[in-house]
C-alpha cells in the first residue's frame, strides 16, 4: 500500500496563517489523533503550503475534518487541497527513478 501525501494551499499572509494552523495541529494531536509520517510547511508568494505524508493505511480523513471545522474559529481561509500518493522521499531515491 502507498503512502498518500496531501498539500494545502491556505491563501494569505503565511506568517499570519502559520500560527493558526499551527493551533489547529496542535488540537488535533492533543485529542490523542496520530499525525503524518513527514510534514513540511512553506512560506510562499500564494500563501501557507503545508505538505503532509500519512504513513501507509492510516485514515487522515480525521484531520481534514477538525482543520474544517476550525477554519472559521482560526480564521484560516479554506485551502486548496490536492491529493496524492508518494513517488520519491528524498533526492536519493528521485535519482534513481528512470
Amino acid at each position: 500500500m502507498s503512502q498518500d501525501v496531501v498539500t494545502l494551499l491556505f491563501p494569505g499572509n503565511s506568517a499570519q496563517l502559520l500560527p493558526r494552523y499551527a493551533e489547529a495541529a496542535h488540537r488535533f494531536r492533543d485529542g490523542g489523533n496520530p499525525g503524518p509520517d513527514q510534514t513540511i510547511v512553506a512560506h510562499t508568494d500564494d500563501g501557507l503550503l503545508v505538505v503532509l505524508v500519512w504513513g501507509q493505511g492510516v485514515n487522515h480523513d480525521r484531520l481534514g475534518a477538525h482543520v474544517q471545522g476550525l477554519l472559521g474559529e482560526l480564521e484560516l481561509p479554506f485551502p486548496r487541497v490536492d491529493h496524492g500518493t508518494l513517488a520519491a522521499d528524498s533526492w536519493e531515491t528521485l535519482t534513481l527513478v528512470r
